[in-house]
């Protein structure tokens, strides 16, 4: 038998450990997971609007820079999939710093 009978007091008390797991529980919800979350969506926000506006220029101007490179390094470097790594590079760069920039503590 999976649960043997327990008399009423037992029962009590299983339910008031299962109470003090479940306030446990909240609380370190609240203490740790609460603000672990807050900072995942804050830096997805940051990662959101630095690729609309700075990621946007930085591979214009990088475009813009590369147009003098020969034809065929262009296209081999796209074909390589340098592109889409810069890019990926640069994302990360700049979000990392925007996230020490807004999401510093503050003293």
């Amino acid at each position: 038998m999976a649960f043997p009978l327990i008399g009423a007091l037992g029962g009590l008390v299983r339910v008031a450990s299962l109470g003090a797991f479940f306030r446990g529980l909240t609380k370190w919800a609240l203490l740790w997971v609460g603000p672990l979350l807050l900072q995942g969506l804050a830096f997805f926000g940051l990662a959101l609007v630095t690729q609309d506006y700075a990621i946007g220029p930085l591979v214009s101007e990088l475009s813009a820079r590369m147009s003098g490179a020969p034809a065929i390094f262009i296209d081999v470097f796209g074909y390589v999939g340098g592109d889409k790594a810069i890019t990926y590079i640069l994302s990360a760069y700049i979000v990392r710093a925007a996230g020490r920039i807004f999401l510093r503590r503050a003293p």
